[in-house]
């Protein structure tokens, strides 16, 4: 499903990115080592790919995933033998695996303000990184009139914008999800001072800590339990808030891997390596496309109070690198009922309504190829990989979901797109909108559907002299 020029495209970015990520190209194309199987336990789980267990292909690809660069030529070797399309999807996605993280670049800022206000560098950052800001100064209306430099020269988005909040007393909203997704939320007041870790595009904060003791008593006969009845259990658990740059984002959230989480005293609370073949995954708002989302890990208890002196890491997350646009429906109105075929995907609108406010647009998905593989990754994000554009090619706010439901194959349901001028004009709702929509044919609805690259990435994180509970 990727076309070549994606090939390239990679590749291009992978030569730009060595410096920014401080990779050598060898590392860069071969993040693994040595399979850790032969060729003939490669060519096993290849065949698992198109298995109709979902837990047995999850094992497979975990497995291919992790099997070392030297696999590479037997996967590639699979790739043009088989031709049943789920394999090929997963080998494609394999493959890419190895190559497609440089790809994920930071936004590099390169901007100097002389003598401007909070609200106009938040502008400037604006305009220069192309990202959407809501910002409403509150407070004292002459703290809006005092004014600051800047010079950003070559530093990140998350730099620039942890620049623009210690300085001028500003709060980033941990947490706040947008209508959208992609909108970044700042507000008036210096914020709490956190443990943050900055990295490439990548921002991972320490949102806190939850300790928890019990003591339970336990009754029945003693052959139930030969030890004691008093049963006593503690747990310590720490959650993360991972955030990437708004251009891309989160599909899912996996494990928390920790390389190293030492106290204060010298002794590990690393908890024990996980060897289970299916991680845990985290979707929020049934898979929603956000650029933030938040992970818990376990750690080891071990005394009340002190400090983790080290804590470090990484995230494991699949995120959206690439957008593309896959199926376009030029007319919504003149192409309802009419299917429309490409690659694997079938589209098709069935009806669309407009009363001015907002437009409904009832679809259907398919995803063709045979076999029943319910893809968490791919069918609870299936209603967001479309977007509709007005008749002056402006594209509608989506407003979610209206209805929708899904099989391991196909979705279908209707979607809302928010009119901009009708939303800047007010709340106020009009009479299409009471009577269920009254359909306006003569202005032409464009719908789009878009694939997704979605990459496997490892989020670092590394913080130090976080307190304990």
């Amino acid at each position: 499903m990727r076309p070549a020029i994606f090939v390239v495209f990679l590749a291009t970015l992978l030569i730009l990115s060595l410096d920014a990520l401080g990779q050598k190209p060898a590392e860069s194309a071969k993040p693994g080592s040595k399979p850790a199987v032969s060729a003939a336990e490669l060519e096993a789980w290849i065949e698992r790919l198109a298995h109709s267990d979902f837990h047995v292909r999850q094992e497979a690809i975990h497995k291919l995933r992790n099997a070392g660069v030297d696999a590479i030529p037997i996967l590639e070797q699979a790739l043009t033998k088989h031709q049943d399309v789920n394999i090929q999807r997963h080998l494609k996605e394999i493959l890419a695996s190895y190559q497609t993280v440089p790809q994920l670049l930071p936004t590099r800022v390169q901007l100097k303000l002389d003598k401007v206000t909070v609200q106009e560098a938040v502008q400037a950052l604006a305009k220069a990184t192309g990202y959407r800001f809501e910002f409403v100064p509150v407070g004292d209306p002459a703290d809006g009139q005092v004014v600051y430099d800047w010079n950003w020269q070559n530093v990140t988005f998350w730099e620039a914008l942890q620049d623009l909040c210690d300085r001028a007393g500003i709060s980033y909203v941990e947490g706040w999800y947008s209508h959208d997704g992609k909108t970044v939320r700042l507000e008036s007041g210096e914020a709490h001072p956190s443990y943050t870790s900055l990295s490439g595009p990548f921002r991972v904060t320490v949102v806190g800590f939850s300790y928890n003791r019990n003591v339970s008593f336990l009754t029945g006969p003693k052959r139930w339990n030969a030890g004691s009845t008093i049963q006593r259990h503690e747990s310590l658990q720490l959650n993360l808030r991972v955030a990437i740059e708004p251009r891309y984002a989160f599909v899912a959230v996996h494990r928390v891997n920790v390389e190293e989480a030492e106290d204060e005293n010298g002794v590990s609370r690393a908890p024990p390596r996980q060897n289970d073949n299916e991680p845990f995954a985290s979707f929020y708002y049934g898979g929603g496309r956000m650029y933030q989302q938040q992970v818990a890990l376990a750690l080891l208890p071990g005394n009340l109070g002190g400090k983790l002196k080290k804590l470090r890491g990484t995230v494991s997350a699949l995120v959206i690198a690439n957008e593309r646009p896959w199926i376009t429906v030029e007319n919504a109105y003149a192409a309802r009922g009419k299917r429309l075929d490409k690659g694997e995907i079938s589209f098709q609108v069935d009806d669309i309504k407009d009363d001015g406010q907002m437009v409904q647009v009832k679809v259907q998905i398919w995803r063709r190829g045979g076999g029943q593989r319910h893809d968490g990754a791919y069918i609870h994000t299936a209603h967001q990989r479309i977007k509709a554009y007005d008749a002056q090619g402006r594209e509608l706010r989506p407003a979610g979901a209206m209805s929708w439901s899904n099989d391991q194959d196909s979705a279908h349901g209707t979607l809302g797109f928010h009119r901009e001028q009708a939303v800047a004009a007010g709340p106020a709702v009009g009479i299409g909108r009471i009577l269920g929509g009254k359909p306006k044919p003569e202005e032409t609805i464009r719908v789009v559907y878009h694939e997704w690259d979605i990459v496997p990435v490892q989020v670092p994180f590394d913080f130090r002299d976080v307190p304990l509970p």
